[in-house]
């Protein structure tokens, strides 16, 4: 029960946020630019599916890419701190 509490206040929380970000001029605008970009891309992916599976292996395929390049950063970091003398043996030798 408490569970469906929090839900319920977040998705509140949500709304009003959102519902109050619109009395933004650009926000709104920006918005509505936005859902017209959003459906005209709907609208080109129902008329050409195809489309659809190829920008979503294209987006996977980039994010694979910068997944590999962080994992790669990681074990170099990792790499480093290994080679590095601890503080212990410095200050005994």
């Amino acid at each position: 029960m408490k569970q469906n509490r929090w839900k319920r206040g977040v998705l509140i929380g949500a709304a009003v946020g959102a519902l109050s970000s619109l009395f933004h001029r650009e926000t709104r605008e920006g918005a509505i630019a936005f859902g017209r970009d959003v459906m005209n891309q709907i609208r080109n992916y129902r008329k050409d599916p195809s489309k659809a599976f190829a920008d979503l292996r294209t987006t996977v395929e980039g994010i694979e890419y910068y997944a590999d390049s962080i994992i790669k950063q990681l074990d170099d970091a990792d790499q480093m701190l290994e080679k590095r003398p601890k503080q212990n043996e410095q200050i005994s030798g």
